[in-house]
């Protein structure tokens, strides 16, 4: 039987697989879209955590439910954002 070699990049991965009740209330996007819902917030350029890429976040908070406000937040591929 062949050994499959799993990939430092699956490795680094690997806790992202089970996200069930993952809670990103204290990020900074998070918490300006709660405060000023509405408005589009957006970070300065950081690494992705998913592709190893400079990214910036989007969010915004906006529909309300019976749940509470909920956040929309988009991961945008910085360097391929900046060549268009």
């Amino acid at each position: 039987m062949p050994v499959v070699r799993t990939s430092q990049r699956t490795k680094r991965f690997s806790p992202l697989l089970h996200s069930e009740g993952a809670s990103w209330e204290r990020r900074p996007y998070f918490i300006e879209a709660l405060r000023a819902p509405g408005r589009v917030h957006l970070t300065a350029p950081y690494l992705s955590i998913n592709e190893a890429h400079l990214c910036v976040t989007a969010s915004i908070g906006g529909a309300q439910t019976p749940y509470g406000l909920q956040v929309l937040c988009v991961d945008i591929n910085w360097e391929a954002a900046k060549q268009r």
